[in-house]
Order: structure tokens, then sequence, then C-alpha cells
């Protein structure tokens, strides 16, 4: 229901990304044209071949020695696991 219930409300899926960098906005200071990033985000489009995102949502430069596919499955399982860990098991440093 919340996705559409004839039909995707959004048409193309997705909330986490990798892929280079083709532009930036002004303010942006942290990243290049043509950078590697990997990263997720509130919105839905990430299985796009192209899209743009805001400042919301986590984004971060792909390690050298990975692919963009290995990146892309970062933040999904990466803070589905830092929830449970710190949220629900409670593990302390």
């Amino acid at each position: 229901m919340m996705l559409g219930f004839k039909k995707p409300k959004i048409s193309i899926i997705g909330s986490v990304f990798a892929g280079e960098l083709v532009e930036i906005g002004e303010e942006v200071k942290s990243f290049q044209p043509g950078e590697r990033v990997f990263g997720t985000g509130p919105e839905l489009g990430a299985y796009a071949e192209y899209m743009c995102r805001t400042g919301s949502g986590a984004i971060a430069p792909v390690p050298g020695n990975i692919s963009y596919e290995q990146a892309a499955t970062i933040p999904y399982g990466g803070l589905t696991a830092l929830y449970f860990l710190h949220d629900k098991a409670q593990v302390q440093a």
C-alpha cells in the first residue's frame, strides 16, 4: 500500500546506490565530479541510470579496491547490522 495500490507511485525503486558523480552543486565542497561514491537516502529512485540527490542521506567515496556492486551493498547491510548490534543487542565498545 505504501508504494502504490495498482501501480508504484515511483516507477524507479531502490534507495541504495553507487556510481560516478557527473555534476555537483555550487555549495558542495566534499566531492568532485568524476569521483566514485556510494550511499543511501530517504527517497527512492536509486536504480536509475542517472539520479539527483540532495544533502540528506549518507554518501561516501567508494574505496579503490571494491566494485560499484560491492559498494552498493554496504549501506543496506551495514546500517541494518548497526541497528541490531547497537540498538537491539546494546553491544558496547
